[in-house]
């Protein structure tokens, strides 16, 4: 154990002393050991309950909240003392060195790892809620706001979104920009199927996999247009995890985009873009 140094003052000035420290008393502080579940409770919020992950805020007393709860906040919960505006770096430190449980756990995840580790295990979490694609909605439409399960989305999008049982991409130049979302099944595994039109600029065309990012590399999407020429237009690629943005993933790429004005030699019939095929890598 470390020797440990304080300074208190000595007449009129100040200097630093070593305090007499019995050796039964350094035994004692050098044996004592706590659990997990012990530090972890010292960290718990004492307004909504959970862990608290940094940024921590601490008031003048020294009690700590979790930076989600204090914006919510005039005063600390525990005393009604005002907050301090700077964050608990002590707290902070402690975090960062325990095992906190996923954020998923009353969904039944047990995992408990550090947070350099939890943070890229929650993101592929078998427990996790996903979002419904249908969010993006059309333009003009409300969005959807329903997260659940993965073993809850097929039923989902079937009961609250009748336009999921279109068999075709329709795609139609008359004047209105217009986003389609849609969900397919292939090889018992769920995909997000997006395509976006915007007018004077481009067609643009994502498939997302619903699972984990590691997964999504297993499959591959062909996007296929063939003209009433012959010509034909074929974009290949991964499939996309769920989790990239799906509005910059159509806006920045990678993924199939092509200009409004070559997509009309490419449209026949009712308008049916384009022919979609995804397979195993």
């Amino acid at each position: 154990m470390g020797e440990i140094w304080v300074r208190i003052p000595v007449g009129c000035t100040g200097g630093w002393h070593q305090p007499v420290v019995s050796k039964p008393v350094l035994k004692m502080a050098s044996s004592v050991t706590c659990s997990n579940e012990e530090l972890l409770s010292l960290l718990e919020c004492p307004v909504c309950y959970d862990v608290m992950r940094p940024p921590i805020m601490h008031c003048l007393n020294s009690h700590d909240v979790c930076s989600s709860c204090m914006m919510k906040l005039d005063n600390c919960p525990v005393c009604k003392a005002e907050f301090l505006p700077g964050r608990d770096v002590l707290a902070e430190h402690l975090s960062t060195k325990v095992k906190h449980p996923c954020e998923n756990r009353d969904r039944g995840c047990g995992v408990h790892l550090r947070l350099n580790a939890l943070h890229e295990h929650e993101i592929d979490c078998p427990q996790r809620l996903h979002e419904c694609k249908f969010r993006l909605a059309s333009y003009g439409t409300p969005r959807c706001e329903w997260k659940g399960r993965h073993g809850e989305i097929f039923d989902h999008v079937n009961r609250n979104h009748a336009s999921n049982a279109e068999k075709h991409f329709i795609t139609k130049l008359n004047g209105v920009a217009k986003m389609f979302c849609k969900l397919v099944n292939r090889y018992d595994e769920l995909f997000w199927v997006i395509s976006e039109l915007k007018l004077k600029s481009n067609y643009c065309f994502a498939v997302q996999y619903i699972g984990s990012r590691s997964r999504a590399k297993k499959f591959m999407y062909e996007v296929k247009c063939v003209s009433k020429s012959g010509g034909e237009l074929t974009f290949k690629s991964f499939c996309h995890d769920e989790t990239q943005d799906t509005d910059a993933l159509l806006r920045e790429g990678p993924c199939f985009r092509v200009e409004t004005y070559t997509l009309e030699h490419f449209l026949c019939g009712e308008g049916a873009l384009p022919k979609l095929s995804i397979y195993r890598a």
